[in-house]
Protein backbone atom coordinates (compact mmCIF):
# COMPACT_ATOMS: atom_id res chain seq x y z
CA UNK A 1 0.00 0.00 0.00
CA UNK A 2 1.63 3.59 -0.93
CA UNK A 3 0.48 6.18 0.78
CA UNK A 4 1.26 10.44 0.59
CA UNK A 5 2.24 11.70 -2.32
CA UNK A 6 0.71 12.28 -5.88
CA UNK A 7 -0.03 9.17 -7.96
CA UNK A 8 -1.84 9.14 -12.24
CA UNK A 9 -4.82 8.91 -10.44
CA UNK A 10 -5.45 10.81 -7.65
CA UNK A 11 -3.72 14.33 -5.90
CA UNK A 12 -1.46 13.57 -2.92
CA UNK A 13 -3.06 12.93 0.50
CA UNK A 14 -2.70 15.72 3.24
CA UNK A 15 -0.49 14.36 6.21
CA UNK A 16 -3.57 14.60 8.50
CA UNK A 17 -5.50 12.10 6.14
CA UNK A 18 -2.37 9.94 5.89
CA UNK A 19 -2.48 9.38 9.47
CA UNK A 20 -6.06 8.84 9.45
CA UNK A 21 -5.88 6.09 7.17
CA UNK A 22 -2.27 4.53 8.98
CA UNK A 23 -4.57 4.54 11.99
CA UNK A 24 -7.74 2.78 10.73
CA UNK A 25 -5.01 -0.23 9.45
CA UNK A 26 -3.66 -0.35 13.09
CA UNK A 27 -7.53 -0.40 14.43
CA UNK A 28 -8.20 -3.26 11.69
CA UNK A 29 -5.15 -5.29 12.49
CA UNK A 30 -3.41 -4.49 8.98
CA UNK A 31 -0.43 -2.40 10.69
CA UNK A 32 1.59 -3.09 13.81
CA UNK A 33 0.45 0.17 15.95
CA UNK A 34 4.60 0.70 17.10
CA UNK A 35 5.42 0.55 13.72
CA UNK A 36 3.01 3.40 12.39
CA UNK A 37 3.76 5.00 15.76
CA UNK A 38 7.53 5.33 14.78
CA UNK A 39 6.51 6.44 11.31
CA UNK A 40 4.43 9.33 12.18
CA UNK A 41 7.14 10.57 15.06
CA UNK A 42 9.80 9.87 12.28
CA UNK A 43 7.72 12.26 9.72
CA UNK A 44 7.08 15.07 12.59
CA UNK A 45 3.32 14.48 12.37
CA UNK A 46 1.43 14.45 15.94
CA UNK A 47 0.72 10.80 16.81
CA UNK A 48 -2.49 10.02 17.89
CA UNK A 49 -3.66 7.64 20.81
CA UNK A 50 -3.49 4.45 18.75
CA UNK A 51 -6.44 2.04 19.76
CA UNK A 52 -5.18 -1.45 19.88
CA UNK A 53 -7.02 -4.35 18.15
CA UNK A 54 -9.90 -5.93 20.15
CA UNK A 55 -9.15 -3.29 23.10
CA UNK A 56 -5.60 -3.93 24.27
CA UNK A 57 -3.45 -1.86 26.12
CA UNK A 58 0.08 -1.51 24.73
CA UNK A 59 1.59 -3.69 27.18
CA UNK A 60 -1.08 -6.06 26.75
CA UNK A 61 -0.66 -6.16 22.81
CA UNK A 62 3.32 -6.33 23.63
CA UNK A 63 2.81 -9.10 25.45
CA UNK A 64 0.61 -11.19 23.00
CA UNK A 65 3.13 -10.39 20.09
CA UNK A 66 5.54 -12.04 22.56
CA UNK A 67 3.64 -15.02 23.44
CA UNK A 68 3.08 -15.54 19.75
CA UNK A 69 6.34 -15.30 19.21
CA UNK A 70 7.57 -17.97 22.24
CA UNK A 71 4.75 -20.05 21.04
CA UNK A 72 6.24 -22.46 19.17
CA UNK A 73 9.09 -23.69 21.30
CA UNK A 74 6.09 -24.08 24.42
CA UNK A 75 6.01 -20.96 26.40
CA UNK A 76 2.52 -20.27 27.27
CA UNK A 77 1.24 -16.92 28.94
CA UNK A 78 -1.32 -17.76 31.44
CA UNK A 79 -1.98 -14.83 33.27
CA UNK A 80 -1.07 -10.96 32.75
CA UNK A 81 -0.81 -9.06 35.76
CA UNK A 82 -0.95 -5.60 36.81
CA UNK A 83 2.36 -5.17 38.99
CA UNK A 84 4.57 -7.37 40.92
CA UNK A 85 2.47 -10.53 41.91
CA UNK A 86 3.68 -13.35 44.82
CA UNK A 87 4.36 -16.38 43.13
CA UNK A 88 6.24 -18.43 44.84
CA UNK A 89 8.57 -18.71 42.00
CA UNK A 90 11.53 -17.16 44.25
CA UNK A 91 11.51 -19.41 47.10
CA UNK A 92 11.74 -22.76 44.77
CA UNK A 93 14.19 -21.35 42.68
CA UNK A 94 16.26 -20.44 45.74
CA UNK A 95 15.36 -23.86 47.43
CA UNK A 96 16.82 -25.68 44.25
CA UNK A 97 20.38 -23.99 44.33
Amino acid sequence: MTWGGSRPHRHALSPERVTKALIQEVRAGRLDADAVTAVLEASGQRVPPIERPAGLTERESEVVAVAEELRHIGVTVTALCPGPTQTGFSAAADAAL
